[in-house]
C-alpha cells in the first residue's frame, strides 16, 4: 500500500494491522499498585483518614530535643560560659568565648565575653566547644 509502512501510516502516525505482534499493545488490563495485595494496607491505607500537618500535628524536629544530636546537648548548656572552636576553610581555627544565649536549627548565639556583643554563629563549621562550669 503506498503511504504506509508496517509500522503504521506516514500520515497519521496511526498503527497499522501489519504491526508486528510484539509492538501491539496487550488487550488486558494490568492491576495498578493500588489493586496489588499488600499495598497501602494499615493505619495510612485511607490518605483521606490523615489529618494535615499543622504545628499541632507536624512532630518537633527530634534534633532539638534528642541528647544525642549536638544541638539538644548544647541546648541544655544554656546560660553556661563556653569557648567555640570554628573551622574556617581547610586548616584555619577561629575561638569565641563567652555564654551562650540561644541554639537553633543550624547556628547558635553567643554572647561575646569582653564585649557582651551578640554573635550569631554558623553551627556547621563547629568543631570543638568547651564548656566552663
Amino acid at each position: 500500500m503506498p503511504g504506509q509502512s508496517i509500522y503504521g501510516d506516514q500520515y497519521t502516525q496511526q498503527p497499522s494491522a501489519q504491526m508486528p505482534g510484539f509492538m501491539q499493545q496487550p488487550t488486558a488490563q494490568l492491576p495498578t499498585t493500588a489493586q496489588q495485595p499488600g499495598y497501602m494496607q494499615g493505619p495510612f491505607a485511607n490518605p483521606s483518614e490523615l489529618a494535615p500537618i499543622t504545628s499541632s500535628t507536624q512532630p518537633p524536629a527530634l534534633t532539638l530535643e534528642n541528647i544525642q544530636f549536638l544541638n539538644a546537648a548544647l541546648k541544655s548548656q544554656i546560660g553556661k560560659k563556653m569557648t567555640v572552636q570554628f573551622l574556617i576553610g581547610t586548616n584555619t581555627f577561629v575561638d569565641k568565648t563567652g555564654t551562650l544565649l540561644a541554639v537553633g536549627a543550624n547556628y547558635i548565639v553567643l554572647m561575646v565575653t569582653e564585649t557582651n556583643d551578640i554573635l550569631f554563629c554558623d553551627f556547621f563549621s563547629i568543631k570543638f566547644i568547651n564548656v566552663y562550669h
